[in-house]
């Protein structure tokens, strides 16, 4: 069993993630054209592109709502968290969507 799981797991790494073998493994695949359209877009490469989008930004969103959440937007502090998680919320949705129209139109090309 091991031994299989392990033969797996190689051929996993060895084989080329770029194939597509099913819906998910496209979905991914676009994903990941949509992040790299992204990152051009934002003049980094798509690895800083994913650690300031996944390691940064949707933490520092999370605990900006969490805040905001906790007081119950009773105080000016709670108000400022809200209204700063909704702005980089929508600041990164029209960066997707720039970007994923980008990718749109280089796939329609």
């Amino acid at each position: 069993m091991i031994v299989k799981m392990s033969n797996m797991l190689l051929s996993a790494l060895i084989s080329d993630p770029c194939v597509v073998k099913n819906d998910f493994d496209a979905f991914c695949n676009f994903c990941i054209t949509v992040m790299t359209a992204l990152a051009k877009s934002w003049g980094v490469t798509y690895r800083t592109a994913n650690v300031v989008l996944f390691v940064i930004l949707m933490p520092l969103i999370i605990g900006l709502f969490f805040v905001a959440a906790l007081f119950k937007r009773e105080n000016m502090f709670a108000k400022i968290c809200f209204y700063s998680g909704i702005v980089i919320t929508i600041a990164i949705i029209i960066s997707l969507m720039i970007a994923f129209a980008d990718t749109i139109l280089t796939v329609k090309d």
